[in-house]
This record gives C-alpha cells, sequence and structure tokens, in this order.
C-alpha cells in the first residue's frame, strides 16, 4: 500500500470512541520539481536528488527589478529550489493583481496550498463560518524579507504592501478567505515550527476549541544570499547525507505543505478519506544541554518512551521512524543513541525499523521541515 493509498479502516470501525485518536483527511504540498504529494512522492521513490543550481526561469523574475539587486551582490549556491515561486491566481483569491504582487510568495504559496488541501478533503463547501483552526509554522530565521525588496524596487507599492508581508497574516488570511471561526495561529520554533504546529492544532482539537484544522509550513529562499544557512551547520557541498559516514552538515530547500486534521471518530463518521492515524502527540523542550542550539540525548528519549506510554504504542511493531536528520555529527548521534535508549527499553530486538530522513533528498527547509517530513 502507497503512503497516499489511504488506510485499513478494518481496526478501527468496531471499536469504541477513540478521542485521542486524529485523522490526516486531506494534504497538498509543492515540493521541488513537484506540483503535488503524489508527484513528489513518486520522485522519492526512485531517489530522485533535488539539489540543484538556481533556477533560470526565477533569474529572469530578478533582473527584471533591475541594478538594485545586482548579480555582483548575490551568491549562488544549490539548493532544492521550487520551480515557480510567482505562480498565484489572484482571482480564486479576489485579490488585485497589483495586491496580489506585493504579497510575500510565501503567503501566497501557503493560501494555494490550503485551498488544495480543503479541496483535497472534499470539505470546501463546509468550510464559511466553521470551528476549523488555521495553524502555521514560520519562523523568521533566514528568511529574506520580501517587505525589502519592495522598499528597494517599488516603493510606490509600500502603502498597500503591509498585511502581505507580515507573519501573523500567514494564517490570518487563509481564515479570512475561507471564514473559518476557529483558532488562527502562527508558530516560531525555529526548524520544528510546521510539526509543531500540528501538536498545537490537535491539542486545539481535542479541547473543543476546533472540530476541524489545517497545519501547514513553508519555507521560500527567494534569494540566493538566503541560501546560506549560516548556523555552523552547513554542508560544504550542498548536500545532506543523514546517519552517513560522510555526512558533514546540512544543505538547504524550498517546500510548501499542509494537511487537515480531525478527529478519526469525526472523520470515519462523515465519511471523509483517511490518508493515516495520528495516535498520539508530545512536545517537549531539552532544557540545559551543551549548548542553546545543541539536542539532548536524555530529553530526546525521556519524550519518545512518554509518547509510547501515552499513547498505548508497542515499539516492536514500529516499522520506520522519519528523522530530524540535520546530517550534523553531532545532531545525528543524538538522535540515533537516543532513539535506540528508547527501543532498548522495551525490546532486545534488532534491524526490524527503518530511519531516514527526507532531508537527504530535498535539505532542510527549516519552516516547512517537519510538514514536509
Amino acid at each position: 500500500m502507497g503512503i497516499l493509498d489511504g488506510i485499513d479502516l478494518d481496526s478501527y470501525q468496531n471499536k469504541p470512541r477513540q478521542d485521542n485518536r486524529y485523522a490526516i483527511i486531506g494534504v497538498s504540498g509543492l515540493f521541488p520539481e513537484s506540483i503535488s504529494v503524489d508527484q513528489f512522492f513518486d520522485k522519492l521513490l526512485e531517489g530522485k536528488d533535488f539539489i540543484r543550481d538556481f533556477p533560470e526561469q526565477r533569474e529572469k523574475e530578478i533582473k527584471k527589478f533591475g541594478d538594485s539587486i545586482s548579480k555582483k551582490d548575490r551568491t549562488y549556491r544549490h539548493a532544492a529550489y521550487l520551480e515557480n515561486i510567482s505562480k498565484f491566481d489572484n482571482t480564486i483569491f479576489k485579490l488585485s493583481e497589483a495586491e496580489s504582487r506585493v504579497i510575500d510568495p510565501k503567503q501566497r504559496l501557503l493560501l494555494t496550498t490550503a485551498y488544495r488541501a480543503f479541496e483535497d478533503a472534499d470539505i470546501l463547501d463546509e468550510l464559511s463560518e466553521s470551528q476549523t483552526g488555521v495553524f502555521i509554522g514560520s519562523s523568521n530565521m533566514l528568511n529574506y524579507k520580501y517587505f525589502d525588496i519592495i522598499k528597494t524596487v517599488r516603493p510606490d507599492l509600500v502603502d498597500i504592501a503591509g498585511t502581505g508581508n507580515m507573519d501573523s497574516m500567514l494564517s490570518s488570511r487563509i481564515s479570512y478567505f475561507f471564514n473559518l471561526k476557529g483558532p488562527s495561529v502562527v508558530i516560531d520554533t525555529a526548524c520544528s515550527s510546521s510539526l509543531f504546529a500540528i501538536d498545537q492544532a490537535i491539542n486545539s482539537i481535542a479541547s473543543g476549541e476546533c472540530k476541524t484544522a489545517l497545519v501547514g509550513g513553508a519555507h521560500i529562499l527567494i534569494y540566493p544570499e538566503n541560501v546560506d544557512v549560516s548556523l555552523g551547520i552547513e554542508s560544504e557541498d550542498e548536500r545532506t547525507r543523514t546517519f552517513d559516514d560522510e555526512a558533514d552538515g546540512t544543505g538547504v530547500g524550498e517546500a510548501v505543505g499542509a494537511v487537515v486534521i480531525k478527529r478519526l471518530d469525526d472523520a470515519i463518521e462523515d465519511d471523509n478519506y483517511i490518508y493515516c492515524v495520528i495516535d498520539g502527540v508530545l512536545s517537549n523542550q531539552d532544557g540545559e544541554s551543551i549548548s542553546i542550539t545543541s539536542p539532548d540525548r536524555r530529553a530526546q528519549s525521556k519524550l519518545q518512551l512518554s509518547l509510547w506510554e501515552k499513547s498505548s504504542l508497542n515499539p516492536e511493531k514500529t516499522v520506520y521512524v522519519e528523522a530530524h536528520g540535520t546530517a550534523t555529527h553531532l545532531g545525528d548521534d543524538i538522535e540515533i543513541k537516543a532513539l535506540t535508549d528508547s527501543f532498548r527499553t522495551y525490546t532486545d530486538k534488532k534491524q526490524f525499523c527503518g530511519i531516514g530522513s527526507i532531508k537527504t533528498n530535498i535539505g532542510h527547509t527549516i519552516d516547512a521541515s517537519g510538514i514536509s517530513s
């Protein structure tokens, strides 16, 4: 069964209500060389390496800005780039062409991806006035500000560019357009932003704040100088080799993704298509460690053990772990050792569970890394 073929509900249908389980009923995404999640997954199965030169089409668009953003001021690096970050149908979202042009591409692409995720879930007609929440992971780290570009090349449009370049509007514009009444939140926890957004969305559904939630994340580089990670974890050849002896750091990439989540019981009752079941979520902060950016082995293992216990999961039945996997010597080593500690608490079995990271194909997509995984 493929990852997008849905799940077998026989094991769920005849059980009493399981209020702590949740279903993903809609998905959408834009990835390098892929305009859909299905297309992207097919290329992953082929082992596609998406790291490449800066797209020629985007270079042509940059040249339209003129000498104010000159080639000599930019550093070209390889990355996993999206094909066309400017493509946007403003008529669907009732925006004038002038206004849409001054909206950050990140905001535009998230709005489009949200539409497609709701459409995939077949709930577009049910959204207006509904208690649907929007949770967007977005980090300010490493992002070139689109607003700065507007100020440089089109200062006459600054007055209408404000809301199109505020991070808070990443979720608010989605809620506004679809007339949603649930929480609308932008979450910044750096690289875990969009993954933590899933945690917060499920907690919001559990509390009754919303019945359905859209969770998304996006990372757009816009200009080549954006590609410099500048955290001391970058790979010399811009390739991410997670859990590999040749790993020397992380590369980077672009991605936009969104999923629609609701209670499993509600999804079954509403006859929604179910991509997968989320048995539980749990989050923490490592607290004091080697440094503020370093992970902590004991804290990670404790969290994993707590989640298995909370969700009544059997670790021996785990067949795959999608890891953070930044391909740094410190991070990968700690992540593997923490997982080993956790599994060893329950079993002595070996080689029954696969492990990997999507970063090996598309690099580190920062805000979108969690939702991409």
